[in-house]
């Protein structure tokens, strides 16, 4: 993967950016940045060190915490999901697979649908605590499409697997802190709450430039299944090295991980990850966007290159991603 460092820089001052970037070549460095702020008011610069939330980069540890308990014998994939689900959606199909929610192509409804931009929740967001919470604000309508028709990116789903892992293992945020985290050395990382964030993290803010409002009234108290993680740059290339070497899952089920199971325009999506087309493989590619977040992180197993790039609002990480991906 060619890297523009030039390039990268002048985007980033361009663009005004806020956040940090890194990119690593066989575990030596290319490329690190942080610019911006992570508190605006108090004037407290980004680094490198610096927490910032992952939105949707969560889905991939949760679709790893499923495949954890597939290999510890706990579930198989093929399992009908909503056989442990404690509450019955008549309106949905019953021969969803855990699979199916894996891969977005369940077909069921989304109680954050990204097409039209709206979100169902007829509760504070600060009673959203754990994934079970969230069956009150899930939809009982009808299913957009019969499971495994096509692709279709769904929050729910990945809230639904969140719930498998509660439901299997007592308590989600734990099992990913102890079976994921820990084991792949991210020492920073973790469910925090909105309203109790740890030192040297990132305020997320809602518009750029305008004002400093944040997004602590937008989101969930806490992170659930579908986003609301937080981690470093570092922790995530800490990551990649677990994943990759077979540290948190074996290396047969990461190949499965990586394998294209559904089409999404222009990418694929395997287990939690999206995945880029490059010569005769893919790029695994995790993918969050939210009010005042947006992360993107990837790993080219040809040559060892891993990038992140991670911001404080929600705009700032496109235009270098497109840069990186060229």
């Amino acid at each position: 993967m060619k890297i523009n460092k030039d390039e990268i820089i002048n985007s980033m001052k361009e663009n005004n950016f806020s956040g940090v970037i890194s990119i690593k070549e066989n575990n030596k460095t290319i490329l690190q940045q942080a610019m911006g702020y992570r508190d605006r008011v108090n004037k407290l610069k980004n680094n490198m060190d610096t927490l910032f939330g992952i939105a949707s980069g969560t889905k991939t540890f949760t679709a790893l915490g499923i495949l954890k308990l597939a290999e510890e014998g706990k579930l198989n994939l093929d399992d009908q999901a909503f056989k442990y689900i404690p509450e019955i959606f008549d309106t949905y199909d019953s021969s969803i697979t855990i699979k199916h929610l894996l891969t977005h192509t369940s077909g069921i409804p989304d109680y954050l649908d990204e097409e039209v931009d709206t979100i169902h929740i007829d509760i504070p967001t600060y009673e959203l605590l754990k994934p079970t919470d969230y069956l009150k604000i899930m939809p009982h309508t009808s299913m957009k499409f019969k499971p495994g028709e096509k692709f279709n990116y769904n929050n729910s789903a990945y809230i639904f697997l969140s719930m498998i892992i509660e439901e299997l293992t007592g308590n989600y945020h734990k099992y990913i802190g102890e079976k994921i985290l820990k084991k792949a050395k991210m020492k920073h990382s973790g469910f925090f709450r909105m309203d109790d964030l740890p030192h040297n993290t990132a305020l997320g803010y809602i518009e750029k430039d305008k004002n400093n409002r944040t997004n602590i009234f937008s989101l969930p108290i806490i992170g659930g299944g579908d986003g609301g993680m937080f981690t470093t740059v570092n922790d995530i290339h800490n990551f990649w090295n677990a994943l990759i070497n077979g540290v948190i899952i074996k290396k047969e089920t990461f190949n499965q991980m990586i394998k294209p199971h559904a089409k999404a325009n222009e990418l694929y999506y395997g287990y939690g990850q999206w995945l880029k087309p490059y010569k005769d493989l893919f790029i695994p590619i995790m993918i969050g966007e939210d009010i005042g977040v947006s992360f993107e992180s990837g790993y080219n197993l040809e040559d060892n290159t891993s990038y992140t790039v991670i911001a404080n609002n929600q705009h700032d990480v496109w235009p270098i991603s497109k840069i990186m991906l060229k």
